[in-house]
């Protein structure tokens, strides 16, 4: 696998196109000439954007073509050497291995991502699965919140000290227990069931005295709406009768024409003895005059004489006339009296003589007089009770129908229970009892309350909904409610042991599975491993093994003189020499024996003269093998060793604008 082509149009100010012919391609580029942004815009390429803390945030335009020999493929517009690879050699080529292995930058050949980096490229070379089965592992210790050394219960914040809410449970089970045997012995399930009995009866008398209450409220309510009702309906039908009644004017006209009439009728006796008188004065007047004259055609008196006659008679005449004149007035009385009977029959009075007209006329205006009385205590009492004025009586009755309709509609007619009053003294009575018998009880067994509250208070302090899977919705109230605490109690603890024994089994199987799995790493640094063969050649044998501690997750060389060291504890030189080895073996092994590239960006920059030639040399067997190898360095010496042992010429980076 090599690269023919790398076309970066655009990443930053970096513009180029490499034309990669041979195997080793050499390419100058002094400082700020975009050498590490050219090789970061490459690793985008080639791993579909994916590179940690990049210099520049963008995805570089351009495309790389890259062939094994056969097929020649493009990678542009989100391709991958990763799809190449599992494509064409079945093998899969992660971006973390294709930065750590193939490509080496800023003179640094150790690991990006350090021990995590290895242990999953040894993973995958050995094909041990240590890195899975440590997730399973954690994953295990997690589940049983174990310790990670001891595999202990845990007495993390996290994992929601389990250690504690074990030793919490079990202590307050022995309390509750030791509480409960006390309480028995003490009497104290009677008092309880004596307190329950009374508690419940309370309730049953307060909802009693409650519904008669309610019933005593909804009758008055009724009551109320019948005695409105009854005064609105009186109202009406006293406004009937008053329709009924002769109009008040009329009676007094009646009435005002009978006094008149008794009045005329006072002055008739003297009328009556004014004719008599009248009568009789014509009576004598005329017989005095005919005496007169008969005396005086008898005794011949003279002329004057005559006189006396004529005078009587005309006296009699006079009387005769006035006596007339008070017959006619008689008369006219009684044509008015008939008049006034008839106006009071029309105007709907009852009577059987003149005389009980006018009682009549008095019991009709008292009757008038009581309904409108009547009439105004009652609309007094709908305004009152309403809370509405009203000019008429017709207006009372109209808004007190409203009125009532509103009040009749707020009556609960669903009540099961009718109101008694002694019934109502009987519950009430009785509630007061049961409440004063509950409030004794309590008060006798207030310390063993205090007692079931510091158990419910301690109860719910265990996380329940963590351990056992729900919440403890459990009321502690009594005896009964303890006994179940401790069946809860019980069931949290067992939870609790039970992941933990769960996981320390699993847990064993896996460490069985990792010890196995661990003593097939060493192969890849076993005696005679490439990777000891390279560093043995780079360092002209005076390292003589490379070994990888599984235990330890590190690296150890080990001189020929039998001496061990750390990579922390070479010179860089010869740790550069050590990684170098490490990633060509390492690049063999992950192509599976097929020879792919190697980027270096001044990947020796940290060698003097005789270690440059060394890895030269290296670079040189590579290339020889098949390997394409690709530097880029602005060091004058390292440029002259590798285009020394090359066919092409030297490419050259610009410095950047």
């Amino acid at each position: 696998m090599r690269l023919n082509q790398v076309y970066v149009r655009q990443y930053g100010p970096v513009q180029k196109d490499l034309e990669l012919d041979g195997q080793i391609n050499v390419i100058r580029g002094p400082n700020e000439s975009g050498k590490s942004l050219l090789v970061e815009g490459l690793l985008k390429q080639l791993a579909d954007g994916s590179v940690p803390n990049p210099v520049i945030p963008d995805v570089p335009e351009g495309f790389v073509e890259i062939s094994d020999g056969v097929e020649t493929e493009t990678l542009r517009d989100g391709d991958s050497l990763t799809s190449f690879c599992e494509e064409n050699y079945n093998q899969e080529v992660r971006a973390e291995e294709l930065r750590n292995v193939f490509v080496i930058q800023r003179g640094d050949l150790t690991f990006d991502d350090g021990d995590d980096f290895y242990s999953h490229i040894t993973d995958k070379l050995t094909g041990r699965r240590v890195e899975d089965i440590d997730e399973v592992k954690d994953a295990l210790i997690d589940e049983g919140r174990l310790t990670s050394t001891t595999h202990k219960l845990a007495n993390d914040q996290g994992n929601h000290k389990p250690k504690d809410q074990r030793n919490d449970a079990n202590s307050l089970k022995d309390d509750v227990e030791a509480y409960i045997e006390e309480a028995e012995e003490n009497g104290l399930e009677q008092a309880e069931s004596e307190l329950f009995a009374a508690r419940q009866k309370e309730d049953e008398l307060e909802e009693r005295v409650e519904k008669l209450e309610k019933a005593e409220t909804e009758q008055k309510k009724k009551q109320r709406h019948e005695n409105l009702s009854e005064d609105k309906d009186a109202i009406e039908e006293n406004l009937d009768e008053l329709e009924g009644l002769p109009a008040s004017s009329d009676l007094e006209d009646i009435d005002d024409r009978l006094q008149e009439l008794s009045n005329e009728e006072g002055q008739q006796s003297e009328l009556r003895e004014q004719k008599e008188s009248n009568l009789s004065l014509a009576k004598w007047s005329l017989a005095a005059g005919l005496g007169a004259f008969v005396a005086l055609l008898a005794f011949g008196f003279p002329a004057i004489g005559i006189l006396a006659p004529i005078i009587f008679v005309a006296g009699s005449g006079y009387f005769w006339k006035q006596a007339k004149g008070v017959s006619s007035d008689i008369a006219e009385l009684s044509v008015k009296e008939k008049n006034i009977l008839s106006d009071a029959r029309a105007a709907g009075l009852s009577f059987d003589s003149r005389d009980e007209v006018r009682s009549e006329i008095s019991r009709i205006e008292k009757r008038r007089n009581e309904l409108e009385d009547k009439n105004q205590g009652k609309k007094a009492v709908l305004e009152r009770e309403f809370n509405f004025e009203a000019e008429s009586m017709n207006e009372v009755v109209t808004k007190a129908e409203e009125s009532l309709e509103s009040l009749e509609s707020n009556i609960d007619d669903s009540l099961d229970v009718d109101y008694d009053e002694q019934k109502y003294g009987e519950a009430k009575e009785g509630y007061e009892d049961a409440k004063e018998k509950r409030e004794k009880l309590e008060q006798e067994l207030e310390e063993h309350r205090e007692e079931l509250q510091a158990f419910r208070d301690r109860a719910k302090d265990l996380d329940f909904s963590i351990f056992v899977g729900e919440r403890l919705d459990l009321e502690i109230q009594n005896l009964d409610s303890l006994r179940t605490l401790v069946k809860r109690l019980d069931e949290f603890v067992s939870a609790i042991d039970e992941d933990a024994e769960a996981s320390r089994v699993a847990l064993e199987i896996f460490d069985e599975i990792q010890e196995e799995e661990k003593e097939e790493t060493a192969e890849l640094f076993e005696e005679g491993s490439r990777a000891t063969e390279i560093f043995q050649q780079i360092t002209e044998e005076r390292y003589s093994k490379v070994t990888y501690d599984n235990e330890q997750n590190q690296l150890e060389v080990e001189k020929s003189t039998g001496e061990s060291f750390t990579p922390e504890q070479l010179s860089d030189g010869t740790r550069d020499q050590l990684y170098l080895s490490i990633r060509v073996a390492l690049g063999e092994k992950i192509l599976d024996g097929n020879t792919g590239f190697f980027v270096m960006d001044d990947a020796f920059l940290t060698s003097d003269s005789s270690r440059l030639e060394t890895q030269v040399e290296v670079v040189e067997q590579l290339a020889e093998q098949g390997w394409q190898i690709i530097y880029l360095s602005s060091k004058e010496d390292a440029i002259s060793a590798l285009s020394a042992r090359s066919d092409n010429e030297v490419m050259e980076l610009a410095a950047l604008e």
